[in-house]
């Protein structure tokens, strides 16, 4: 899973950072010696193999989000209203960046204007319910001139490893915003 981590941005596909062209395997050799990339601290890999915590995987959220700001410019921005006690909750490793990068992809980064992303977090019971949310182009958005649409593999794997670790107790459910896609993640938390 860790290895899919931004899929879309390959070898062969420069990312301007300030004057510099920078290209994936740069950007990949950083996340890996977690060093500094632009000013952004990225954690290990090696760290993604464990159960953290949804501060954690915030911080992720966060340090991707700043990385895309580097080349989206005030085309993108975001917002991350989690409360402080939640941060502590355990949650597995990667549940919430697909959803970010979804947003952008499929959300943001295809319009001319971009927008917002917005992560936020509740509980609802005994259940731990992760939201994020883009005002971009939405889910019945027609693919790019030049572009496919998306193949769902992402969401796919995240519905696998929800069913595969909580058995019916969790879910994914991805809705219309207006404007944008609003896509929710609900877990147990006592069991996460």
């Amino acid at each position: 899973l860790a290895g899919d981590f931004m899929p879309d941005y390959g070898f062969e596909r420069p990312l301007a950072v300030g004057e510099r062209v920078v290209f994936w395997d740069m950007i990949h050799y950083t996340m890996v010696k977690t060093t500094t990339f632009n000013g952004i601290t990225l954690p290990s890999i090696a760290t993604w193999r464990e159960d953290g915590t949804l501060g954690s995987e915030l911080d992720l959220a966060e340090a991707y989000l700043r990385l895309l700001a580097t080349r989206m410019d005030e085309r993108l921005r975001y917002r991350i209203d989690v409360p402080d006690e939640l941060r502590a909750l355990a949650l597995p490793p990667l549940l919430l960046q697909p959803l970010v990068e979804n947003a952008i992809v499929h959300g943001l980064e295809p319009t001319v204007d971009g927008g917002e992303v917005q992560i936020s977090a509740r509980r609802d019971g005994g259940l731990l319910c992760i939201e994020v949310r883009d005002d971009g182009r939405g889910l019945d958005a027609a693919p790019r001139p030049g572009r496919r649409a998306g193949t769902g593999v992402a969401l796919q794997n995240l519905r696998d490893r929800l069913a595969g670790r909580w058995h019916g107790r969790a879910s994914l459910t991805l809705e219309p915003a207006s404007p944008g896609t609003r896509a929710t993640l609900c877990l147990p938390i006592d069991a996460a």
